[in-house]
């Protein structure tokens, strides 16, 4: 690369760190309008044009780009996730194929792309070959499937009613990340397809109570808990009429029990004579509390208590419980984003809805749903 272009692509850079992303696109073009531009000009250039919402420039520019750097791991991988923001799956598997006879790959590369294959193939409802690649044909021991495979697992499992291996593919989950709430929901689910009721019951009572951190630790102990797990939802609700003097983790699980046994204005009227300055798990509180707003159809209301989640500020603590806490916030975040889409979805208010997908796809853990939402809008709104 001779040293203009080097020049103009530290420009691009600067002006993407500022977000000008016009002004880094009018620069970028010439340089890869050339006949045989460098590597990093694709890197930079269909960067440029995803930022710039060109989705379709710039699956152009990445194929552009791989078809003169074929043994380039970056650019083939983002040919392959722009050909999955644009429902390509079929062209995803070409191309993850030519990654994958690449020789040096790292076990985290050569993972990386099985699960992008796999998503491929979910959703092209091709369930058995995502069991496949990610489970039976797999090169890795069940303890060490990430969070992000078994979801792909067991969703295909749930999917082909294969109840007893999403039920037995769930606890192994579980014994890995034991406080995944999503995991609880899946043992649910195969419970109930197994008629086992109540522990579909118990498992599901768990998922809606289970806080997303290890931080947080569920009153597995507490006689209202005990009453939650058998769906006795309205007794178990009696615990607002002895509220603690804060807004505790006993306080929100009181609160879920209303919220769960459809006491919305009950749970209101509880949680809200908590001054602000009381309330110990304050997300906690504003995701519940926009839950109990939506059941009463305040929506807006519902909304704003949920963008709110993560604004405050962290309690001054150790290095490791502060890491904790910013994990369960970005869970806390996630699906709050998660839920202000969906509310949106329910008014027919697609690009609001869409806005909030696009967001949520920036939480780590939530890509696949943001990106299966997005792309199911996509369809409906057109």
């Amino acid at each position: 690369m001779n040293n203009f272009d080097k020049k103009q692509l530290k420009r691009v850079a600067q002006f993407l760190e500022q977000d000008k992303v016009t002004s880094a696109l009018k620069i970028v073009t010439p340089l890869l309008n050339k006949k045989h531009p460098h590597e990093l000009v694709f890197q930079y250039g269909c960067t440029t044009l995803e930022r710039n919402k060109q989705e379709n420039e710039a699956l152009s520019c990445w194929q552009k780009g791989f078809d003169l750097y074929p043994d380039h791991y970056d650019i083939g991988l983002n040919l392959a996730n722009s050909q999955i923001e644009l429902a390509q799956y079929h062209k995803v598997h070409d191309t993850l194929g030519q990654l994958l006879s690449l020789s040096q790959l790292t076990l985290e590369q050569r993972n990386q792309i099985k699960y992008m294959q796999a998503y491929a193939y979910y959703q092209l409802d091709q369930y058995s070959k995502v069991i496949d690649l990610l489970l039976t044909k797999a090169s890795i021991s069940a303890q060490h499937i990430s969070s992000q495979w078994w979801q792909l697992i067991t969703y295909s499992q749930l999917d082909l009613e294969k109840w007893a291996q999403a039920k037995h593919s769930a606890q192994q989950w579980l014994s890995i990340d034991p406080i995944n709430q999503t995991a609880w929901q899946i043992l649910a689910r195969s419970n109930l397809g197994l008629n086992n009721n109540s522990k579909a019951v118990s498992a599901n009572v768990i998922a809606g109570l289970l806080a997303q951190s290890k931080a947080t630790k569920p009153l597995f102990g507490d006689y209202q808990f005990l009453l939650g797990n058998i769906k006795a939802y309205d007794f178990a609700g009696y615990c607002q009429q002895q509220p603690p003097s804060s807004f505790n983790n006993k306080a929100l699980a009181c609160s879920q029990y209303l919220w769960l046994s459809g006491q919305y204005q009950a749970g209101l009227d509880y949680i809200q004579h908590f001054n602000m300055q009381q309330i110990a798990v304050i997300d906690d509180y504003l995701l519940l509390k926009g839950r109990l707003f939506a059941g009463i159809k305040a929506n807006q209301k519902a909304r704003d208590c949920w963008r709110q989640i993560g604004k405050g500020t962290l309690p001054e603590s150790s290095a490791a419980d502060i890491k904790l806490a910013r994990q369960k916030r970005t869970q806390l975040q996630g699906q709050a984003l998660l839920l202000i889409g969906q509310s949106y979805w329910l008014e027919n208010k697609w690009p609001e809805a869409q806005a909030s997908y696009r967001k949520l796809a920036q939480t780590p853990d939530f890509e696949p749903i943001a990106r299966a939402y997005n792309l199911r809008l996509k369809q409906i709104s057109h």
